[in-house]
């Protein structure tokens, strides 16, 4: 068991060495739609890792579908649709950098994934409802907080524009969850999520709430992180974006195993 569980991470490693390697060849530009692109393929690496806990897949896989071992796995995947599609995108003109038949891609596999998750285990309708209610919550917040975070520092926001948007929301959305998981659920989470409610607990407003504080320090932390990230842009636009891939990567897929974990226990 062990040994076949090594050789499936060692497979996936290979496999993205040499996803990295063909877009090295083709050199696609990585630009901010890029990053919006790469966003539902994190919710899909989030559904692997989740779909594992459930043991939708035998054991041996379990080590590759795991976070974060599932974000690589998603990102071999993305990259085996998206090496094909960028040379689909030149045939149809549009732009290598659109990024649309990417995101489509990620958006299609995500539903799919969901789909059968829900098929599988049972939902009530508090589940639903925290299920539908969380994103919407994150969306908000990260909206106010990246609103008076132009306030600020308005070069952020025209540097990264829905780029960093995005990186504020994946910290939001990992905070509520966060959230709903102490509140609604009495659970603190995952290990990432643990490491929030671990500062939140040693504020003076610990004795009122821990999980809402939680979520306003991930939106805060957050905004920080989209100023790094548009400081990288300026200095270099691909690593910048590269950086926003990354960072969309570890907060939104934990997110989604995080809240999907909680409504369907």
């Amino acid at each position: 068991m062990v040994v076949a569980e090594t050789v499936a991470l060692v497979g996936v490693g290979l496999a993205a060495v040499l996803i990295v390697a063909l877009l090295a060849v083709q050199r696609p530009p990585v630009t901010g739609l890029t990053v919006l692109a790469i966003a539902p393929w994190a919710v899909v690496a989030g559904l692997f890792d989740t779909l594992s806990v459930t043991g939708a897949y035998p054991a041996t896989l379990a080590p590759v579908l795991r976070l974060p071992a599932g974000l690589l796995l998603a990102f071999v995947v993305a990259g085996l649709v998206w090496v094909p599609l960028l040379q689909l995108a030149t045939l149809r003109d549009y732009g290598p950098g659109s990024g649309r038949y990417l995101a489509a891609a990620g958006l299609g596999m995500a539903v799919v994934l969901l789909v059968t998750l829900l098929v599988r285990q049972e939902l009530d309708g508090a589940g639903l409802l925290w299920l539908s209610a969380t994103p919407m919550l994150a969306a908000m917040l990260a909206a106010l907080a990246y609103v008076l975070l132009g306030f600020v520092d308005p070069t952020t926001l025209a540097t990264t524009r829905w780029v960093g948007y995005l990186v504020v929301f994946g910290f939001a959305l990992l905070g509520t969850a966060t959230a709903v998981g102490i509140d609604v659920y009495g659970q603190v989470g995952t290990s990432v999520t643990a490491a929030l409610v671990s500062v939140a607990r040693d504020l003076p407003t610990a004795s009122t709430s821990v999980g809402w504080p939680a979520a306003v320090f991930g939106v805060l932390v957050g905004c920080l992180v989209a100023t790094l990230v548009a400081r990288a842009i300026r200095s270099d636009a691909v690593a910048g974006n590269a950086l926003a891939i990354v960072v969309t990567g570890v907060t939104v897929g934990p997110a989604v195993t995080t809240l999907l974990v909680l409504v369907l226990r």
